[in-house]
């Protein structure tokens, strides 16, 4: 049923693609995808070539059937069977308002895309053909269902495969080959992944936007939900970053919590850390040496989940209710709060429970 969907899904979004030609942004990366993708689009946002023909994909729809949804530009988050039973019908009515010119359709997109397996990226590129690609960073992360990292960074440079000598390659400056950069016939621009703006300022460069135009963007980008979402509640600061969670989105969330602690002056670092999904044989490891990692960092360190167990932290649970619990009774006022996990952890469940729990002893 899947796979029929998906044929489905292409037909239509080819036939969208063919008529009207977009000129197409496509983000790809371990970690980053969306928040990327928000800012290329509130920067271009702010050209006059770009304003009210432009659009971007909704949420995090990145994958074989997601991707089709995003070219149709609908707006859904997770779809359901219900969901998936009227988008199959109203798909077909969308593209007939778009071609009697009811709807608009953008002369440009920004797109994320992902991948389940090998040779996803490169089956929907081959049809998305970009005239620009980013690879926001490549680490372990969905290796369930790739053999090694080396497997991993193929498959997502895979998104330059299509492109020609007048398109831009946007990568980090370390950690690629040069042997594999070669073969990338694209302008190729690379910039430091400590700078989370850098790859939305080379594109705003690429189009000839000033830089005014390019701040202006980028201070306008509206944070994607759940992705390092900085909130005050009760004299603490909650780091809401519970979307997903693997070990280059950590090291980041971690990297941003320091600079959240300088800017608060904040007293104790809480990190609360669940499971990394997807990591196939590498879990165990992989979890082990997060656990190191954050360790060093945090003043309390409390884990959630049946891997998290191998981050080896003091407090470690196995359901929300008894974290929280724990968790409640250890912060004070003060007190920043990093709160992060795999998609399928559920975590903003943690950081519901923390807000609930401090408004009522207002």
């Amino acid at each position: 049923m899947k796979k029929l969907l998906e044929k489905y899904l292409w037909f239509l979004g080819r036939a969208m693609l063919v008529y009207f030609q977009p000129e197409i942004i496509l983000v790809t990366g371990t970690a980053g995808k969306t928040s990327t993708k928000e800012m290329i689009f509130s920067v271009l946002s702010e050209s006059k070539k770009f304003q009210g023909d432009i659009g971007k994909s909704f949420g995090n729809l990145n994958t074989k059937t997601g991707v089709p949804l995003a070219i149709f530009q609908i707006k859904i988050y997770e779809p359901n069977v219900r969901d998936w039973f009227f988008l199959v019908l109203y798909l077909p009515i969308k593209f007939l308002f778009f071609w009697l010119h009811i709807l608009h359709y953008p002369k440009w997109l920004v797109l994320e895309i992902g991948a389940d397996k090998k040779g996803d990226i490169r089956a929907m590129v081959k049809i998305l053909k970009p005239r620009v690609g980013v690879v926001t960073n490549i680490g372990a992360g969905h290796l369930e269902f790739f053999q090694n990292v080396e497997k991993l960074t193929e498959e997502k440079l895979s998104i330059f495969d299509f492109m020609g000598p007048d398109d831009l390659a946007v990568l980090p400056q370390k950690g690629l080959r040069r042997a594999r950069l070669d073969k990338i016939r694209a302008k190729q621009r690379f910039f430091d992944l400590a700078d989370l703006t850098a790859s939305s300022r080379i594109i705003g460069d690429f189009f000839h936007l000033s830089g005014q135009e390019i701040e202006k963007g980028l201070k306008n980008t509206k944070k994607a939900p759940n992705r390092m979402a900085v909130l005050e509640n009760g004299g603490m600061t909650i780091i809401n970053d519970t979307y997903n969670a693997n070990p280059v989105s950590i090291k980041a969330s971690l990297e941003f919590l320091d600079a959240v602690v300088k800017e608060k002056k904040s007293k104790r670092k809480i990190v609360v850390l669940a499971d990394m999904l997807e990591l196939g044989k590498n879990s165990v490891s992989l979890h082990k040496k997060m656990g190191s990692v954050v360790r060093k960092k945090a003043d309390l360190f409390f884990t959630l989940g049946d891997y998290a167990a191998y981050y080896n932290a003091k407090q470690h649970f196995h359901s929300k209710e008894k974290l929280l619990e724990a968790l409640l009774w250890e912060i004070r006022e003060g007190d920043i709060i990093l709160v992060k996990g795999s998609r399928g952890m559920k975590m903003e469940e943690v950081v519901e429970g923390i807000i609930k729990s401090l408004k009522s002893k207002v």
